[in-house]
């Protein structure tokens, strides 16, 4: 299958493959901050540049707003862009945007900060996009992705333990100025990412196209997936301290669940290829939904560390899952590239979402519409898990 490499990508099933997840895998999780890292970006605003709550997170809106709009940008117009380049110009905007954010910062102008964060924004927008298309390429797209959410929990956690030494540095400055040490060193991996010109042109016989109705329940999968599970995660810390439990407890149950989410994503290769994707799919997604909905039962400390730990293993291994299977049965990387956006909508769609289901009774609505978009996930994902290549082959 090495025809199908874009030009200047390695060839598949080599080291050189290897090298190419690793260099998206890594800027992936650098460019993801204003996702990953944004409770710690919200608190620094608050404490350090004396933000009021509500400003600080219309900051971290506008910032995912740039981050959707670069991935949207890559979307459509994939095809005449250069990946390499394009992937490159991100990390650079987005370091350009952070040291002007530190200008604005000097001149005091709330409202420079505001654009400057949603430019950065789209920066990193524009370079996790093309990140994840480019997991997507390889002979084993779930085993790379799975890479790229495992890169996606680990930068945080250590993100997260240094910040307090960050802000001690230099308060906002200081945080500002160690995103972009991280993101001049993800430039060292430019020259290992593919420019993607052959990739974009070519097209899979009989593979699943954009606007066919396999391709557009995929892609409602993919999107109630994105929805249900960061809609269940909005109100995590609260569910736990309505169960009795102190935020000591919480914390460390949120902190040390995350290490079986590394495990979901590193597990959905080895799973899909011996277990196959229709018992892997009812065990990520039909299980999630179960865990989902348990969360509306009453439990103690262990139970609550138990679905936890469950939940960040679904919720991880679905995103490999998924997107991997749309690489591997599309016609082209086009029904892939629509499908990444999906994923930052639905992170900015799940808090409102959460937030609609919300009662004064407590969280109980908030977890079976999260559950219940998690079962739409494995019905709609059902065609695309079932379509056929051979047959349809042989009948034309």
């Amino acid at each position: 299958m090495s025809e199908r490499v874009p030009g200047g990508a390695p060839p598949k099933g080599t080291g050189g493959e290897i090298l190419m997840v690793a260099a998206a895998a890594i800027p992936l999780a650098v460019t993801g901050t204003p996702v990953t890292m944004q409770p710690g970006m919200v608190q620094g605003m608050v404490d350090y540049l004396h933000f009021s709550q509500s400003f600080a997170g219309y900051i971290a809106a506008a910032e995912l707003f740039g981050l959707m709009a670069g991935s949207v940008l890559f979307t459509f117009f994939a095809r005449r862009m250069n990946w390499r380049i394009a992937f490159a110009v991100g990390m650079v905007i987005a370091i350009l945007a952070n040291l002007a954010t530190i200008g604005a910062m000097a001149l005091g102008r709330d409202d420079l900060f505001l654009v400057t964060r949603t430019v950065a924004g789209f920066g990193a927008g524009l370079t996790t996009t093309i990140a994840w298309a480019v997991l997507g390429l390889g002979d084993n797209p779930e085993r790379n992705m799975g890479w790229g959410v495992a890169a996606i929990i680990a930068f945080p956690m250590l993100g997260f333990f240094l910040l307090p030494w960050i802000f001690s540095l230099g308060h906002y400055t200081a945080f500002l100025i160690a995103y972009n040490l991280s993101l001049l060193v993800c430039l060292g991996f430019v020259p290992f990412v593919t420019t993607g010109a052959e990739m974009v042109e070519e097209e899979t016989p009989h593979g699943v196209s954009l606007l066919s109705p396999t391709g557009l329940t995929a892609l409602v999968s993919f999107l109630a997936f994105s929805i249900g599970f960061p809609a269940a995660y909005t109100y995590m810390s609260l569910i736990g301290r309505g169960l009795g439990l102190d935020d000591v407890a919480v914390n460390s149950t949120l902190s040390f669940s995350q290490i079986f989410g590394v495990i979901g994503a590193l597990s959905m290769a080895w799973s899909c290829r011996k277990l196959g994707y229709l018992s892997t799919a009812l065990v990520v997604l039909g299980g999630g939904a179960a865990v989902i909905f348990a969360f509306g039962l009453p439990m103690g400390h262990t139970s609550f560390l138990a679905l936890n730990c469950a939940f960040q293993f679904t919720w991880n291994a679905g995103i490999p899952l998924i997107l991997g299977l749309i690489a591997v049965r599309a016609a082209s990387s086009v029904l892939l590239r629509f499908a990444i956006p999906l994923q930052f909508i639905g992170f900015a769609a799940a808090p409102g979402f959460a937030a609609m289901l919300l009662t004064a009774n407590g969280y109980g609505h908030v977890v079976i519409g999260s559950a219940v978009l998690a079962l739409v996930s494995l019905g709609a994902f059902f065609p695309i898990l079932f379509h056929k290549p051979q047959a349809t082959e042989q009948a034309a």
